[in-house]
């Protein structure tokens, strides 16, 4: 079962990787809405909730950072560079790859406490991670292709 996560895993991935080596410090700030958050910030939203699931899901101790966009519905500062955000998401996506690579086929069918007070399943909390990454980069890539940067922007975008 690992091996199979594990490949799941590798796909959205290298998918999350491909689409932030298309983000300049340029893109950072474009949205498709003024009241919506802009794709630099959804993409530290994927990266905030992948560290956040590799500790629930494996127990991996995260690096020091504060979280800015879980639970929240209101836009953090925006991210300060494209190189800064790809190192974060990166090592995100390292820290989960390696807690499903270590984690032993018996320990998917495991409860574990969700960050909202609920067992599930190990393997089924590992899909709605995926689901949850691919989701947002939808959005951001999205933002990319029609995305502005608007001039007068809200601090209180609609919860995405």
């Amino acid at each position: 079962m690992t091996e199979t996560f594990f490949a799941m895993w590798q796909n959205t991935q290298q998918t999350l990787l491909r689409t932030l080596d298309k983000i300049t410090d340029e893109s950072l700030t474009k949205r498709l809405r003024p009241e919506m958050r802009s794709l630099g910030v959804i993409m530290m939203h994927i990266g905030e909730s992948q560290f956040m699931f590799a500790k629930t899901l494996f127990g991996i101790e995260l690096p020091p950072f504060t979280a800015q966009t879980l639970g929240k519905n209101t836009n953090p500062a925006e991210v300060v560079s494209a190189e800064a955000l790809h190192s974060f998401v990166k090592t995100s996506c390292n820290y989960m790859s390696k807690g499903i690579q270590a984690s032993p086929d018996e320990a998917w069918q495991e409860k574990v406490m969700t960050p909202w007070k609920a067992e599930m399943e190990r393997s089924l909390l590992l899909n709605f991670v995926i689901g949850h990454s691919m989701q947002h980069l939808g959005q951001v890539i999205q933002a990319l292709k029609y995305g502005e940067v608007f001039s007068s922007v809200s601090n209180t975008p609609e919860v995405q």
